[in-house]
């Protein structure tokens, strides 16, 4: 069975909420229907979802926040501390940046100079 929100898909299955219903855990209540062309190919598995729905749930055992640290131990390769020599993402980014920089106002130099001489070449031949 394949839940969808579209209503067209073939042998989708249709959960939606009814209003004002609860379940007997006090849940709000779904009433699941079955598309049509699907309902031979498994039989049952409706009722066995609406079951599903309607049960208790099962209180939680344990503390979904805690992490156990014994799962994920520390190797002795690693320090806590950065080498200064490594360089970061954010070190290459400024160094990147100010490389562009650089490259842009060479270009924006060399474009003015090259205007300052046709405009000295200009006024010379007239």
């Amino acid at each position: 069975m394949l839940l969808t929100n579209h209503p067209s898909h073939p042998g989708a299955a249709n959960a939606s909420p009814v209003a004002g219903s609860y379940g007997s855990n006090g849940r709000a209540g779904l009433q699941v229907s079955q598309a049509s062309g699907d309902s031979s190919a498994h039989p049952g598995t409706t009722a066995a979802f609406q079951k599903w729905i309607e049960a208790p749930v099962a209180p939680i055992s344990r503390n979904l926040f805690t992490v156990r640290i014994d799962y994920f131990p520390l190797d002795g390769s690693r320090t806590t501390q950065s080498d200064a020599t490594d360089e970061g993402f954010w070190t290459k980014l400024e160094k990147s940046i100010n490389q562009r920089t650089d490259e842009r106002q060479r270009h924006d130099n060399m474009i003015a100079s090259l205007r300052w001489t046709q405009k000295s070449f200009a006024c010379k031949a007239s």
